[in-house]
């Protein structure tokens, strides 16, 4: 029976997808609260995917990732401090990558990434936040 359970499911993709949102849409607390559960007890697998789906954004594999932080010694590329290599704090690791290309520069902070998408990635602005810094 199993067996032919497993091949009806194959053979029918389109209505395996269609019942399984449908079941879900009327089971919705139900599951949300198993999918919680599940994050609650599985921090490192969902810390571990939520890094690899980053890195796939930006066209890098995990191998790659790890080689340009070895390059950059696990120091951010901006303030020379060291990263946490994943995770969701200022201080994690994060991809810097070229709006106009998408071509990864580099491995920031979090925060210096913000901070410097926070001036458009402009060379000419940062200089003047700087010059500004100084004279003030």
């Amino acid at each position: 029976m199993k067996r032919m359970h497993a091949e009806w499911k194959k053979n029918n993709p389109e209505k395996m997808k269609a019942a399984t949102k449908n079941c879900r849409k009327r089971n919705r607390k139900r599951v949300s609260k198993n999918q919680q559960a599940w994050v609650a007890t599985n921090k490192d697998k969902v810390t571990a995917q939520r890094c690899v789906l980053r890195l796939r954004k930006y066209g890098l594999t995990v191998s790659e990732w790890t080689t340009l932080f070895e390059k950059q010694k696990g120091l951010c590329a901006i303030c020379k401090r060291p990263m946490l290599p994943t995770g969701r704090k200022k201080e994690s690791a994060v991809p810097d990558h070229d709006h106009a290309t998408g071509r990864v520069r580099g491995i920031l902070h979090s925060g210096c990434n913000m901070a410097i998408g926070a001036f458009s990635d402009d060379p000419n602005i940062l200089r003047a936040a700087a010059t500004y810094l100084e004279e003030a």
